[in-house]
């Protein structure tokens, strides 16, 4: 199993920074589920196009990946894994990474009010994500540089109307 986890330590930092706790923000329910619809519309893409999505030059490097990894569309299937995957009835070579379709519908998303999981419970998932020494790593989870600008605009516009609504309950008018 592979994750991504933004979690109530990461939010009790931002909410440090927020005027050292004025506002703290209790609930980001809102941003994460707008975040979680994103990063899952990138997950089918990246499996439509390959890997394009994470391996190509948008990809964000997280903690844990490795850092030698060439990033580029999936690394295509070598000769005796097509033949394996003809003799066992499926397409030799497309699409990489989907005989039964188990590992691409393994994604899940989990928000609280404190925080977001995005994961792939499939078995096999950290062997495709990390590679081994047999077989090339292929990103199936991560982050792009647009997913990266959409959830820190979530945020920030999430932190914006908190704010709002505090110098709303304080009788103050904000102007843009």
């Amino acid at each position: 199993m592979i994750k991504i986890t933004i979690d109530k330590n990461g939010i009790d930092q931002l909410n440090k920074i927020l005027n050292n706790g004025i506002i703290a923000i209790k609930d980001w329910t809102k941003p994460f589920t707008k975040f979680g619809v994103l990063l899952r519309e990138e997950q089918k893409k990246n499996f439509e196009q390959q890997g394009a999505i994470y391996q190509g030059g948008d990809f964000i490097r997280l903690p844990g990946m490795r850092a030698t990894t060439r990033y580029a569309s999936w690394q295509k299937l070598k000769d005796s894994t097509k033949k394996d995957r003809i003799r066992k009835g499926f397409n030799g070579a497309r699409p990489i990474l989907v005989r039964t379709g188990k590992l691409k519908g393994s994604f899940t998303t989990k928000v609280t009010k404190t925080s977001f999981t995005s994961e792939n419970k499939s078995e096999i998932s950290k062997y495709h994500q990390f590679g081994t020494k047999n077989m090339p790593a292929r990103r199936i989870l991560g982050m792009s540089q647009k997913g990266v600008k959409a959830l820190s605009l979530e945020i920030e516009n999430h932190i914006a109307g908190a704010f709002k609504m505090e110098a709303h309950k304080a009788g103050m008018v904000i102007i843009k």
